[in-house]
């Protein structure tokens, strides 16, 4: 295990995601801030819509019934989509550097031009992955007041 590996999304890669205009709809979890320091918890049915109608908030930190999207690394996962450009296919390595730290690879092979990250951090390289195909379109930029 990943020393710090907690399973979703911190605050900071949370904030990161939105800005880069990720569906917050795509999130599993949000980070509820009324409680003196924020936590990840899981929606419930009856939560739902009042996220949705409230997501203007989430980048007020003053608002004590803040919710801010936070993301598992199981859902980011499944926000990559298995192909792109009907080729090139999702794949994920785990390796070891020269002084065997533990390393993860991401990537979308396309032969002599494979789009390709490396991370000591498995979440990290798939937020990378996801800003990328953000940037480059292939998952659809939200844009949203805030």
């Amino acid at each position: 295990m990943i020393e710090g590996f907690i399973g979703w999304t911190s605050l900071k890669q949370s904030r990161i995601l939105m800005e880069a205009g990720l569906d917050p709809n795509t999130a599993d979890m949000y980070y509820k801030g009324d409680e003196g320091f924020p936590r990840p918890i899981p929606y419930q049915p009856h939560e739902l819509e009042h996220y949705l109608n409230n997501l203007p908030f989430w980048k007020r930190y003053d608002c004590l019934d803040v919710r801010i999207p936070c993301w598992t690394i199981g859902k980011l996962i499944k926000v990559l989509p298995a192909k792109i450009y009907e080729f090139a296919t999702l794949s994920f390595l785990k390796g070891e550097d020269s002084n065997k730290n533990e390393s993860y690879t991401i990537m979308y092979d396309f032969g002599p031009e494979d789009i390709t990250f490396t991370e000591e951090s498995l979440i990290d390289v798939v937020i990378k992955m996801i800003l990328q195909q953000i940037k480059e379109g292939i998952i659809t930029k939200v844009d949203y007041e805030y």
